[in-house]
């Protein structure tokens, strides 16, 4: 259905003297409302009249407004097609004008919204008193409902684009910006196909958008629109973007609501935006793995809205813009009740050659390119593969940086601190970066190779199952495990596994409560605030007691880890033996844990290569000397059991600061400090008697002797 505002400006046409009655009056409508006996009687008429006029194409019409003392006023009415709207405009002259009389009139496609506003203003001024017919009275019965569920600048917007009379070759390479898919290009020359007919019959295909950045989404769906608009595959302008959730519409009311909308909207365009919703349920910690925001809701609800999409796909062109972490595309695949064709468009995931060509297409989009460096290929970060997002990043931190250093050149050197990092040095990079850990990196990069590939599965329509990502973490202290931990809570968010990447860490005397009963409930307040992150539960056997509260927080978590097992990852992590244990203490515990990572003690290499990392990141340097007397250290440290592995690397490193301390201040009270001052450099460099070496005996352990007292 198409709303219109047609706005007539009266005027008298030559022939009519403008002293006579009708110049005075220069339409029938004017005469009706000037009317001083009964003007209510003669609108109740006009309006009467106005409709049967209207008939063969409409019953909604109605009078809007007027300007006191003027002859302008605006007409409202609704249509099935654009077409019949300027037949109705013909008929409706007949109808409103004297025959001396003549109109310039103004023809405007509207919203809902607007038509709402103008119907209000109509019975404010008395225009649509008597108003009827099946539109009034879904506006009357229905619109109550419609306005409490759908509400504008929230859930639901409306806009009307202005229509730009694009070719398929400007769509095409308009859309390059966006970076999506092969199969948008395809789709956007079977639009232009001349096999086609330009002539509205129906919609064939809807459509799906699965993108991470839903503000590209959205423009790149109202390029389509300008593709499908030109060639009569809509008859409407008018594009509704609903961002509600399902689990909103919570009662028949409102999705009485959403069906009467999608049938109001025949065609036109909606789209569905899941994205907009997202931010709720991060805020929420809701769950967003594979299947998205919307595997949180009930069966039941999602085949409602597909029931009301196949009731009305013939006439209303539907789209949905999802994640690439949603899935409701395969849902529309897989439902039994509905058969609704859809095609779906991704952000391709490139090369570095696909992403260099983007980027070299921003850059010369951009008002800037003249002041691209001639090395802009290093504009981008080095990485394995790229999203329209990742590209834009990089492009938008040369852009903002340019517009300092090379255009407005006032600004140079005054955001040097926000400028000089690239925030983009991930979580995955900071884990690449540590020593050692071959076995953990390797694991990571199986676990987002195997989320990667299940992407490209679903993408094909092919099934992809979610895998629960509850690990076991051993090893002695100091090697790393709580580290890994925090860094894979932010790996799998910035990977798209966990929504928040989240990181709670806790130990027995947070889970257990002082009486019987409470210990459930505090384990489960845990689950609710690690929601889309990592619950990392450090020495774990802990709870293994004799007392009643340990096995209640270890049943607890076992129930809860298959109640969160796509929207928290829980990590058992301490001593192997110990862990052992801990394991048998329930038998569902061992089935649900995927991944069991031992971290080894690090050897004398690793741990130099640690230590001067530290003692870097710290700001002091070091000669060979140092590091091959501090590498003699670690060697003699890591023969003794709980050596401490990177927790004596950091109390060695304090240590040795100290003794520096010491010495640097006795060299300058020294009977000749006079002549020997301080400088920087022996500030900041650490030489080899600096090192802590008595250090390593305080992690010695003796073995225990056997015999006799």
């Amino acid at each position: 259905m198409l709303f219109y505002k047609a706005t007539f400006y009266c005027f008298l046409t030559e022939e009519e003297p403008e002293n006579t009655t009708a110049a005075k009056n220069r339409c029938q409508l004017m005469s009706y409302i000037n009317n001083k006996n009964d003007g209510t009687r003669y609108i109740r008429r006009f309006n009467e009249t106005l409709r049967n006029a209207a008939k063969p194409w409409t019953s909604s019409c109605f009078i809007a407004d007027n300007e006191e003392g003027a002859s302008d006023f605006t007409l409202v009415f609704t249509v099935e097609k654009n077409e019949e709207a300027f037949h109705l405009i013909a008929a409706l002259k007949k109808t409103i004008l004297n025959p001396t009389d003549e109109a310039d009139i103004q023809l405007q496609e509207i919203t809902l919204q607007d038509l709402i506003q103008l119907l209000g203003n109509s019975d404010r001024n008395y225009f649509s008193r008597d108003f009827v017919g099946p539109f009034w009275e879904f506006i009357r019965d229905g619109y109550s409902g419609f306005r409490s569920t759908f509400l504008l600048g929230s859930n639901f917007k409306e806009l009307i684009p202005e229509i730009n009379d694009y070719s398929c070759k400007i769509i095409q390479h308009l859309s390059k910006k966006y970076f999506p898919d092969s199969l948008f290009f395809e789709e956007v020359r079977r639009i232009y196909s001349r096999k086609n007919p330009k002539k509205y019959y129906g919609i064939p295909v809807h459509y799906d958008f699965s993108f991470s950045n839903s503000r590209l989404g959205k423009e790149l769906i109202q390029l389509l629109f300008h593709a499908l608009y030109k060639n009569h595959r809509l008859i409407g302008q008018r594009i509704t973007f609903i961002s509600i959730l399902l689990t909103e519409l919570d009662n028949e009311r409102n999705w009485k609501a959403l069906d009467e909308l999608c049938k109001t909207a025949q065609g036109t365009m909606v789209v569905f935006d899941f994205t907009d919703r997202e931010e709720t349920f991060k805020k929420e910690k809701r769950p967003l793995h594979t299947a998205g925001i919307i595997s949180a809701l009930d069966n039941s609800d999602t085949e409602k809205l597909f029931r009301i999409m196949a009731k009305h796909q013939r006439n209303t062109q539907f789209v949905f813009l999802e994640t690439p972490q949603q899935d409701m595309f395969h849902k529309i695949q897989e439902s039994v009740d509905t058969n609704l064709p859809m095609i779906q468009f991704t952000e391709q995931v490139g090369t570095r050659n696909n992403a260099l060509n983007y980027l070299h297409y921003l850059i010369e989009e951009s008002n800037i390119n003249s002041f691209a460096p001639a090395d802009w290929q290093n504009i981008l970060t080095p990485q394995d593969s790229y999203t329209a997002e990742d590209v834009q990043f990089d492009f938008n931190f040369w852009y903002n940086r340019a517009l300092q250093e090379n255009v407005y050149t006032a600004y140079q050197g005054c955001c040097k601190k926000k400028s000089n990092t690239n925030s983009r040095i991930d979580s995955y990079t900071k884990l690449q970066n540590m020593v050692g850990l071959k076995e953990i990196k390797r694991v990571i990069d199986t676990i987002l190779s195997d989320f990667r590939l299940r992407k490209i599965r679903l993408d094909a329509g092919l099934k992809g199952e979610h895998k629960t990502l509850h690990m076991l973490f051993t090893g002695n202290p100091g090697s790393a495990k709580t580290t890994c931990a925090r860094l894979l809570a932010g790996i799998l968010n910035e990977h798209g596994l966990l929504a928040t990447g989240e990181f709670v860490e806790c130990g027995r005397s947070d889970l257990v409560g002082l009486y019987v009963g409470w210990t459930a409930k505090i384990v489960k307040e845990k689950f609710a605030k690690a929601r889309g992150g990592i619950l990392f539960i450090d020495e774990a056997y802990a709870l293994n007691s004799d007392d009643h509260y340990g096995p209640e927080a270890i049943n607890t978590i076992v129930q809860e880890m298959e109640n969160h097992r796509d929207d928290v990852v829980v990590i058992f992590a301490g001593y192997p033996e110990p862990m052992e244990d801990f394991l048998k203490a329930n038998e569902g515990l061992r089935s649900r844990i995927a991944f069991h990572l031992n971290f080894p003690d690090y050897n004398a290499e690793e741990m130099t290569k640690i230590f001067a990392m530290m003692l870097k990141e710290q700001g002091y340097t070091c000669n060979a000397d140092f590091l091959e007397k501090a590498h003699s250290v670690f060697s003699e440290a890591v023969k003794h059991t709980e050596f401490g592995n990177g927790r004596f690397a950091r109390n060695l490193l304090e240590q040795t600061i100290m003794k520096q301390s010491a010495r640097l201040i006795h060299l300058n009270e020294g009977a000749d400090a006079s002549s020997r001052p301080l400088h920087r450099k022996d500030l900041i460099t650490l030489v080899a008697d600096d090192l802590a070496v008595e250090s390593v005996t305080n992690y010695r352990v003796e073995k225990p002797s056997i015999g006799f007292m």
